[in-house]
């Protein structure tokens, strides 16, 4: 892991003029998988999670194409975004605690402990911006900023949205509707991270691969 150049406090100062764009970008991504997928309910974790970012990247870029302080680049199968060339951003789904959840390749390793990547500026903080849903995958808890220092760990994560951000009248409904998902639907649901998703687990190939 290489020293990170900035403070928490000058990353977030950058991204500023960006952050309820983002906000309002991953929770509209959210919604569209929710409301216009109606096999949905087929979908493994991985196809879920592929489609949300696939939403999530097609509106960043059509909405911050051509601005002068944002560069998109393609890194393999992963689109970065580049602000005022001093912060990279992966849109990513994370666990709580800011953890991506992906496959370990050559690529989010080096991401992910703040190496320098071809096409990137070699200073540069990366950073995960995400979502982390609830148990069921009905809401989203969390949406964050998280910085990465390598594969397993995170240095810093910042609260920009979800449903901790809401007045405790609103979780108090939505943790109602919860309630009534039977028990047995709960402990056996299909969202919780695969062990073989969770850091440690060697990719067969050089991309990255969401839950």
């Amino acid at each position: 892991m290489r020293i990170r150049s900035l403070s928490k406090t000058q990353v977030l100062s950058i991204l500023q003029p960006f952050i309820a764009d983002s906000v309002r970008i991953i929770e509209e991504a959210f919604r569209v998988y929710q409301d216009t997928y109606p096999g949905r309910h087929k979908h493994g974790p991985t196809t879920r999670a592929a489609i949300i970012n696939a939403e999530i990247v097609a509106a960043a870029a059509a909405l911050w194409a051509g601005h002068p302080h944002v560069r998109i680049v393609r890194r393999r199968e992963r689109y970065l975004f580049v602000f005022r060339d001093q912060v990279v951003v992966r849109f990513k789904k994370l666990r709580p605690g800011g953890f991506a959840v992906n496959l370990r390749t050559r690529q989010s390793t080096g991401y992910s402990r703040q190496i320098p990547l071809p096409g990137l500026p070699p200073h540069a903080v990366h950073l995960n911006v995400g979502y982390v849903p609830d148990e069921l995958h009905l809401f989203i808890d969390q949406v964050l900023i998280a910085c990465p220092s390598s594969i397993a760990s995170v240095a810093w994560t910042h609260l920009i949205g979800g449903l901790e951000m809401l007045s405790p009248e609103t979780q108090t409904e939505l943790n109602l509707i919860q309630s009534i998902v039977p028990a047995e639907v709960r402990t056996t649901s299909p969202f919780r991270p695969r062990p073989e998703l969770l850091p440690g687990k060697a990719a067969s190939k050089d991309e990255e691969v969401d839950e």
